[in-house]
């Protein structure tokens, strides 16, 4: 899923999908940011979820994609949110959040290399459409 958003405020913003996630019954069982994965081709950061209800496990990552720059932080997105509106006077960004639900018989490192090889393609597809700097 990816959510654009041309202009931002404090009422419509891009906001972290822990806050949806939990709301719908999944308990979150693992979270942390992960360093970019060369070998597979994704050279930034990505929040990583561990998901679980009864008989099934996802795997979520997710990143800000805002203004050129990828953000894993919530906190930092609000920042550079505030600090990009006053000194380019723009606010456009997008939350990327790719999840898998996981195979009875896959450890979720093996789910996180398919997400990270498909997080490096959807990067470079998203570049044209996710403006930069």
């Amino acid at each position: 899923m990816v959510s654009y958003y041309g202009h931002q405020t404090t009422e419509h913003t891009a906001h972290a999908p822990t806050s949806c996630l939990l709301g719908g019954g999944w308990d979150l069982t693992s979270r942390r940011t992960l360093a970019p994965a060369p070998k597979a081709g994704r050279s930034f950061p990505v929040v990583q979820l561990l998901l679980q209800k009864p008989g099934a496990t996802v795997i979520s990552n997710f990143w800000f994609q805002q203004r050129g720059r990828i953000i894993t932080s919530e906190w930092l997105n609000k920042l550079w949110l505030v600090a990009d509106s006053l000194s380019m006077g723009r606010s456009d960004g997008a939350l990327v959040r790719v999840e898998l639900y996981l195979n009875p018989d896959q450890t979720p490192e093996q789910g996180q290399e398919l997400l990270d090889r498909f997080n490096a393609d959807l990067f470079r597809e998203l570049a044209p459409h996710v403006p930069g700097r």
